[in-house]
């Protein structure tokens, strides 16, 4: 069974044409590309053609959290050090699965201080799709990052996404 990607970027608006692929490693000095070689409803096996584009106008991070207060504050840290020097706008959105610790009160505090921070407050527990899901309807970015609150995926690889997607591929994971 293959593994679930953890890291995502991918164009919110995709394309009518075939959707290439592009699967990063979370060692950087290790990337591996593949091509989705099939088109996109067509059957015919033909290999999709990349098309590079710029950077997206707004890139979204989405963020679930459940249950961690503790690492809200380290987690936007290090989103905002991999980012920022990328010069390109973003916005983070923190998605509360139904927290039972201080979660909420934590992001409401980060989202006082740094108006790039939306919050999406679940009534319970859902789990990590459907809080990804909620994140992602409400990203405004024509990307969006995926990543987990508790830093299991590292933020310093957006840099490498962002140029996967840059050369023109749809979605990119690893």
């Amino acid at each position: 069974m293959p593994s679930v990607p953890r890291l995502m970027l991918t164009s919110a608006r995709p394309s009518a044409s075939a959707t290439p692929t592009a699967q990063l490693g979370h060692d950087p000095k290790q990337v591996t590309y593949a091509r989705n070689p099939v088109g996109r409803g067509s059957g015919s096996g033909a290999s999709a053609r990349l098309v590079a584009r710029p950077g997206p106008s707004l890139l979204s991070v989405v963020a679930p959290a459940y249950n961690e207060e503790t690492l809200l504050g380290h987690f936007v840290e290090r989103v905002r050090a991999a980012l920022d020097p990328l010069n390109i706008p973003f916005e983070i959105v923190l998605v509360n699965d139904g927290s039972t610790d201080d979660s909420l009160r934590v992001m409401d505090r980060l989202a006082e201080s740094d108006g790039r921070i939306t919050i999406v407050n679940l009534s319970r527990n859902f789990g990590k799709e459907t809080a990804l899901t909620a994140g992602i309807a409400h990203a405004r970015g024509d990307a969006v990052l995926v990543l987990d609150a508790d830093l299991q995926d590292p933020p310093e690889l957006a840099a490498q996404f962002l140029a996967a997607y840059c050369e023109g591929y749809d979605m990119v994971y690893g």
